[in-house]
Formats: C-alpha cells, sequence, structure tokens
C-alpha cells in the first residue's frame, strides 16, 4: 500500500440530508445562491481503505454522477489511481431515487467530502465552486 499507517486504519462516516426544493434562488453579489430546505432523510455514507478489488467493486455500486465526482476529487487532492482503487465506500442510508429530494446531490456531496476528510484535506464549499467539483 502506498498509504501510510495512520490513513489505512481511518474510517469516515458521513451523513448529508436531503432536500425538498429550493426555498429561495436568487444572485448575492453576482454569484447564483440557492436556499434548500433540508428534511430528515438522509444519505449516510461510510469510506475506509480495504483490498483493491473489495473497493473497486463498492466503486462500482455508486452511480455514474457520484463515480464522476470521486475521480473529480481524486485528481484535486492529486491521489494516485492506486491509492484511489483501495478507497471503499458503504451506503449505510439512501435517499430514494427520483422523489425531488436530491439524492443525487447528497450522495455526491457525501463523495467529496467524506473522500477529503478521509485524506486529511478538509475542502470548504468555495473550493468546491472554485474548481469546479
Amino acid at each position: 500500500m502506498l498509504i501510510s499507517n495512520s490513513l489505512e486504519k481511518r474510517v469516515v462516516t458521513i451523513k448529508v440530508p436531503g432536500t425538498c426544493g429550493e426555498w429561495i434562488q436568487t444572485l448575492a453579489d453576482g454569484r447564483e445562491c440557492l436556499v434548500s430546505l433540508p428534511i430528515n432523510r438522509f444519505t449516510k455514507l461510510k469510506i475506509s481503505f480495504k483490498e483493491r478489488e473489495t473497493a473497486i467493486e463498492s466503486q462500482m455500486k455508486l452511480m455514474s454522477k457520484s463515480q464522476e465526482a470521486f475521480q473529480k476529487v481524486g485528481a484535486y487532492l492529486k491521489l494516485s489511481q492506486e491509492i484511489l482503487d483501495q478507497i471503499h465506500f458503504e451506503i449505510h442510508e439512501r435517499l430514494e431515487i427520483g422523489k425531488g429530494m436530491a439524492s443525487s446531490t447528497a450522495d455526491i456531496t457525501a463523495i467529496m467530502a467524506g473522500l477529503a476528510a478521509l485524506m486529511d484535506q478538509p475542502l470548504s464549499s468555495e473550493t468546491l465552486v472554485e474548481n469546479g467539483l
């Protein structure tokens, strides 16, 4: 493994609420601003390091937008493909798909924030927006 022992044993669990849509949509200081109303339903994801075959199998179960977000954040964090191939996802809760609860957004947010936290490189919302992540 190309990861340090301290990272190898790390486990991150992240919980992201769904929404019932945009409450307010406007421009603020020339930037688009959406204010959503969270609901009491969540995507809950556990991220850790596992052997390559197990990790890749878990990655294949992610929705295509989530897989794309995983690769984009991995590239932004300058993670090698060998390290990315060891990252394992366990979905403990998932919002219903196609019910207007922003399930894709919650999944993507959980993956991006969870991967950054796992690698001990937290990302701010400004960084995500500025880099198109």
